[in-house]
């Protein structure tokens, strides 16, 4: 979600674990449906306007961009490794190896996000079990952080990212 292929800020996230009643909403909405369609080209700010995505999205602009919504959705972009909805998630290592969707995000990760990163074109931030995108350090590059938070961010990560 966001301008992926434009962004300097990634989020590399492990699951989305449920759904709730703003977002089931959102997905069955065809004027959102026709947003989430265009956020596939990779060019399109994140849709934080939508049911179900500004309550996550928020917190994140709180966090890093003193609230402001607008340019936090032109600075960052969301990858999920599994972006399946399930209430248990508890046994999703060995969902993870398993899904050619997954294999392809960790490929994206590999061949094009760490080298810009390396390369200072971009902060990536991993999220949430870094280990199943086969990420457990940050290969010496300043621009790729590993938050050991499960929600929030630690404050290294906030100083760097606001930097």
């Amino acid at each position: 979600m966001g301008q992926l292929l434009q962004q300097k800020l990634f989020f590399v996230m492990q699951i989305q674990v449920t759904i709730d009643t703003d977002s089931r909403f959102t997905i069955t909405n065809s004027e959102h449906i026709e947003t989430l369609r265009r956020q596939l080209g990779g060019r399109q700010d994140y849709p934080y306007q939508l049911d179900g995505w500004t309550n996550w999205f928020k917190s994140r602009a709180n966090t890093l961009f003193n609230g402001n919504r607008v340019v936090a959705s032109k600075n960052i972009s969301v990858l999920n490794l599994i972006p399946y909805v399930s209430q248990d998630m508890t046994k999703v290592g060995k969902i993870a190896n398993c899904l050619p969707s997954v294999w392809q995000s960790q490929k994206y990760l590999r061949e094009t996000l760490i080298p810009k990163a390396e390369e200072g074109k971009i902060l990536l931030i991993m999220c949430r079990a870094a280990s199943l995108w086969g990420l457990r350090t940050s290969v010496g590059s300043k621009n790729i952080l590993i938050n050991p938070t499960r929600s929030g961010f630690s404050s290294d990560i906030k100083l760097v990212a606001e930097s």
